[in-house]
C-alpha cells in the first residue's frame, strides 16, 4: 500500500507499477529501470515483469467502478458465504427507504403545523 499527500507522485508510481506488466512504460519513454529479483534475476525496461502485479488506483476506480460523483457501477458480490450478506444489505436498504419516507412525512407534517401556528 503506498499513501501520501495529493501531489507526491502515488498514481505516477502506481501507472508506472501497472506497465510493468508489459515491460512499457506508456508515460515515460526516456525511463530506464532495473529491477532486480530475490532469485538475482534482473528485469529492464521493455521486458515483462514475471510476478502478476495487481494496480488498484484512481485509474482502476475510474474504468472498473466509475467516477466517485454521481451513482456508481453496482459491485457484485459472488460466492456462496456472501448471499447471506447481500440479503443483508437489500433489507438495509429498504429499512432505509421506509426511514427516509418517514422521515419526509414527519417534515412535511412539522412544516404544515407551523404553517397553522402562524396563521
Amino acid at each position: 500500500m503506498i499513501y501520501g499527500l495529493n501531489g507526491s507522485g502515488k498514481t505516477t508510481l502506481s501507472r508506472f507499477f501497472g506497465d510493468l506488466k508489459t515491460g512499457n512504460a506508456k508515460g515515460f519513454q526516456n525511463l530506464r529501470y532495473k529491477v532486480t529479483l530475490e532469485n538475482s534475476i534482473s528485469i529492464n525496461e521493455g521486458k515483462s515483469f514475471p510476478i502478476n502485479i495487481q494496480v488498484f488506483n484512481s485509474d482502476y476506480v475510474e474504468s472498473n467502478i466509475g467516477s466517485c460523483e454521481g451513482e456508481l457501477s453496482p459491485i457484485y458480490i459472488l460466492g456462496e458465504d456472501n448471499k447471506t450478506l447481500v440479503a443483508e444489505i437489500e433489507n438495509d436498504e429498504k429499512q432505509l427507504a421506509e426511514l427516509e419516507r418517514i422521515l419526509t412525512e414527519t417534515k412535511n407534517k412539522i412544516r404544515d403545523r407551523n404553517k397553522e401556528k402562524d396563521k
